[in-house]
């Protein structure tokens, strides 16, 4: 997408039909707003951003960008995901995952295996279903530890969606086509000694060892949630709302020709 916007800027106008990696449909939105929905703010938003040209068609478009977000703001999205409509969204929330996850740890020790079973297969494999490509890419960075990270800013996310089957060590994509997530099994990332694996794992029936890992995540998704609307989206924003100068008057100030 990066090598297309930079030759093309002016895509980032275009209000589209989209469908995305968890199924929900969109009538009509642009790019821009969908980064910022799915809180891709720290990485997708700033790439676009990036690809702006620094001159009188650059400044324009951050304009239109701004009035974007402003839309977004004031309106919110609406979508349809899995049969349902849901309206004034201004972001993808993750407070039901973060809930699945925090009934797990808070009721594994008393729950029958049975019941752990049901909870992690059909709650919180059902819940991650929904969510957006780059919470998925955090799950599936091989390069990073998401059970061990507090600020996820590395400069570059990797954006991979392998998930490791417990039982086959068959390698999955995470996408909406992923039989079984949600019905046989959830997706956690490995902590510790199963780290050799440097990927997320599936799995139906969590041990303890794993119960350990989804504490962990469960830390770890907070910290992220909490870095990207308190720490990436208003850096994102103040970006947002500042001018590009044209490159070629800067260049005149300091004596220097293109």
């Amino acid at each position: 997408m990066e090598s297309i916007l930079k030759d093309h800027p002016e895509d980032l106008l275009v209000s589209r039909r989209l469908r995305d990696i968890s199924g929900a449909e969109f009538n009509s939105i642009t790019l821009l707003q969908h980064a910022m929905w799915a809180k891709d703010v720290r990485y997708m938003a700033n790439m676009m951003l990036d690809c702006l040209p620094k001159n009188e068609q650059g400044e324009q478009i951050r304009l239109e960008l701004v009035r974007q977000y402003e839309e977004l703001m004031a309106k919110g999205l609406v979508y349809k995901l899995k049969g349902e409509w849901h309206e004034n969204e201004r972001h993808f929330n993750l407070q039901s995952l973060k809930t699945a996850l925090n009934t797990y740890v808070t009721n594994h020790n008393n729950w029958s295996e049975e019941q752990r079973r049901e909870h992690w297969c059909t709650v919180v494999g059902l819940v991650q279903t929904l969510i957006p490509a780059h919470i998925r890419h955090h799950y599936c960075d091989p390069e990073e530890a998401f059970w061990d990270n507090t600020n996820f800013a590395k400069p570059k996310l990797t954006r991979l969606l392998g998930v490791y089957s417990w039982d086959s060590t068959e390698l999955q994509l995470w996408s909406e086509s992923l039989v079984g997530l949600g019905s046989s099994f959830g997706i956690y990332h490995a902590v510790g000694f199963e780290m050799r694996w440097h990927n997320a794992l599936s799995v139906g029936q969590p041990t303890m060892h794993v119960e350990k890992c989804i504490a962990s995540n469960l830390a770890a998704l907070t910290a992220l949630d909490e870095t990207r609307t308190g720490v990436d989206l208003p850096a994102l924003i103040e970006r947002l709302y500042t001018p590009i100068h044209n490159l070629e008057d800067d260049l005149d100030a300091q004596g220097i020709k293109l």
